[in-house]
């Protein structure tokens, strides 16, 4: 495999008609470059068309939460979209139908990539009460403005955000002796602490002890949501004084004297510069972009970037893609995909998007990987181990003998006013997608250098109708 494919493959969620001729003509540094600054990277105007229509993206957590917490009235100086009528079902998949096609239709990949990798880092579940209606805005304000910036201030982000507070339970952790921990019965809650160290910053082979779980919560004690019903004001973040711990602590060998809410940002930041957190970091990039079993030798040198930069993401990646690791031919094509990926470089492959984005989600559900749907805070992993199985082979199988279903279908002309303006908006991004051969003709030639000899032979033998189904069930494709 060449190293414009490989790039491409590891930076995208997967290659488009067309793409390869055009980073070829670029070179890989090129591309890489390119993804590195998304925000020159514009959106196509249908899919920002069909992104507005999504209202739930727009939404702040009061507006979500009161909206459909079937509250009578509405806190002071809330106010709600007159004209939302969307059911709370449906405000639910909208950020899984965006993320969906950002990740087919997005020029700014990297971006996308990134944005999936940090809110798996720090997962929050549609499935626990509110958090259902949150994991859209927490993902536009905590991860994507921060997916290629200073881990910090991912770090940060997201541990001010309702979706994660609630999620990880720290809107309930009180301290005991405070007035409201003796007024309420209400104790300390570790959850929060305990997957900030495990799983955010240090790692499980961080060097932390359950002194250090318990002395974070302590430090965290107070900091929560406020309530978001009539007459208490709307659900965003705030700190308790009267649930605070205000006694002295000891974090990781740094004693913590009393400071209220100024302490959470001053562990937050002790945490960021750690250099477990650099190397817990490094590894997971690594593993995403060149193996499960990352080289050693790559995570030591992504560390180092990590504390040389003060964690500033981009500039890690761009040490990780010029590393011989990264290059090395050993490494290309052996990732294996997870459902997600799966999907959306199915319908980049061929340049097309769902006829309906609804079953395209439920498919994902079936498979194991319902998007915003990880129950566990370690979020979906990128290992080969969690998704390779022969009933996951057979289900993709499966889906390669099925694709018809979800190939284009003939688009409306003119657009259909009957038709819903998610329907309507899908049928102009339709029209302007490339023109296409039959079956698997076009992708095929563009797919060509990633196939082995083997794969190539079964295809070319191959009817034409039944190519572009081998294709999609071939270890080429199953893997990037």
């Amino acid at each position: 495999m060449s190293i414009v494919l490989h790039t491409i493959n590891r930076l995208t969620f997967g290659l488009t008609p067309g793409e390869l001729k055009r980073v070829e003509r670029i070179g890989a540094r090129g591309f890489i470059a390119e993804q590195l600054q998304p925000a020159k990277l514009a959106e196509p105007t249908e899919l920002q068309q069909l992104l507005r229509g999504y209202k739930a993206l727009n939404w702040d957590p009061p507006a979500l939460f009161l909206h459909f917490g079937k509250h009578k009235e509405l806190p002071p100086g809330v106010t709600l979209d007159p004209g939302a009528t969307e059911k709370p079902g449906e405000i639910r998949a909208q950020p899984a139908k965006a993320k969906l096609l950002r990740a087919i239709l997005s020029p700014a990949q990297l971006q996308e990539v990134m944005v999936d990798f940090w809110y798996n880092h720090f997962n929050v579940s549609n499935a626990k009460g509110p958090t259902g209606f949150w994991v859209g805005c927490y993902e536009r304000d905590a991860i994507r403005p921060h997916a290629l910036g200073k881990f910090r201030n991912l770090l940060v982000a997201t541990a001010h955000h309702p979706a994660m507070l609630h999620y990880l339970d720290n809107a309930r952790n009180t301290a005991p002796e405070s007035p409201a921990g003796r007024k309420s019965k209400q104790g300390l809650n570790e959850n929060y602490a305990r997957e900030l160290l495990e799983l955010h910053t240090l790692g499980v082979d961080g060097g932390y002890t359950q002194g250090d779980v318990r002395e974070l919560a302590r430090i965290l004690t107070g900091w929560g949501v406020r309530p978001a019903g009539p007459g208490t004001g709307p659900s965003t973040f705030f700190f308790a004084p009267g649930r605070h711990d205000d006694r002295e602590k000891i974090l990781l060998g740094v004693k913590y004297p009393p400071g209220g809410e100024s302490e959470v940002p001053r562990a937050l930041t002790q945490l960021a510069e750690h250099p477990a957190t650099a190397k817990h970091i490094g590894f997971k990039l690594a593993q995403r972009f060149v193996a499960d079993q990352p080289p050693a030798s790559l995570v030591d040198k992504l560390s180092q970037r990590y504390r040389e930069t003060d964690g500033d993401i981009r500039q890690i990646l761009t040490r990780l893609f010029e590393s011989p690791e990264f290059l090395d031919e050993k490494y290309r094509g052996k990732k294996f995909k997870t459902p997600f990926h799966y999907l959306a470089s199915y319908h980049r492959l061929l340049g097309q998007i769902p006829d309906n984005l609804a079953p395209a989600l439920v498919t994902l559900q079936r498979w194991g990987m319902p998007l915003y749907g990880c129950a566990t805070p370690n979020g979906y992993s990128y290992d080969e181990d969690d998704w390779l199985s022969p009933a996951a082979l057979m289900q993709r199988i499966q889906f390669s003998v099925r694709v018809g279903q979800f190939q284009r279908a003939k688009p409306r002309s003119p657009v259909d006013s009957e038709a819903t303006p998610e329907q309507q908006a899908l049928d102009r991004i339709r029209r302007q997608a490339p023109p296409s051969g039959p079956p698997g003709e076009q992708v095929l030639a563009d797919l060509r250098p990633l196939l082995s000899r083997r794969s190539l032979t079964a295809l070319d033998a191959a009817p034409a109708s039944f190519r572009l189904n081998l294709l999609l069930a071939s270890p080429e494709f199953l893997r990037y």
